[in-house]
């Protein structure tokens, strides 16, 4: 299994003004800044880096991202990983000729998602269906998905305020040169972190 980013996220799941208001740092003009406002972006990124994606803290994508899952073969079903899943946007497998065949989800339906938001999402064959034989290659299956939560005005569910404020929290720990808030944001995170 391989997993390749094709789209990154456009946006952190908290902002630069909410890491100013956690950290207590003031700013001033118009539009608001403060010398600060750098640092504060790196440490956010740094949270958000340590939390998000296939290796991060809690196994999710946090904001919407788009990535290829590539395996050598089709497994019984098919585990896409870094819930929550948005969509399933192409299934394509090399055949024995060697050609790129894309698989549909509609009719007639080839495979169907199974979906759990609190964990894992599954691609399993449809009632009566099997998986196609693939060439015997590396990435020989490709499935293309996106997932992660929104926070923005798309009618995906938003990033759950718990794993903002931790968020929040892991900043301000960077921001103070200390760890004094660890115990609070892992605890934030508990309910969410998927485990192998």
């Amino acid at each position: 299994m391989r997993l390749i980013l094709v789209t990154a996220p456009t946006m952190e799941p908290v902002t630069l003004v909410e890491a100013r208001l956690q950290c207590r740092v003031d700013a001033v003009g118009s539009p608001a800044a403060s010398a600060l406002d750098a640092l504060l972006e790196r440490y956010v990124s740094a949270a958000v880096a340590h939390l998000d994606g296939p290796f991060g803290y809690i196994g999710r994508a946090l904001v919407t991202q788009t990535w290829d899952l590539k395996l050598d073969s089709f497994p019984a079903e098919i585990v896409i990983p870094m819930p929550p899943l948005q969509s399933v946007d192409s299934l394509s497998y090399i055949d024995p000729d060697g050609e790129t065949v894309t698989l549909s989800a509609e009719s007639p339906l080839i495979y169907q998602i199974v979906t759990d938001t609190r964990r894992r999402a599954r691609i399993v064959p449809a009632y009566g269906e099997s998986w196609p034989t693939a060439r015997d290659v590396p990435d020989a299956v490709t499935v293309r998905f996106t997932c992660g939560w929104r926070h923005d005005d798309s009618p995906q569910e938003p990033v759950p305020e718990s794993i903002r404020n931790a968020l929040l929290l892991m900043v301000e720990d960077l921001f103070d040169g200390k760890e004094s808030r660890r115990a609070a944001w892992q605890a934030l995170l508990a309910p969410y972190r998927i485990y192998e």
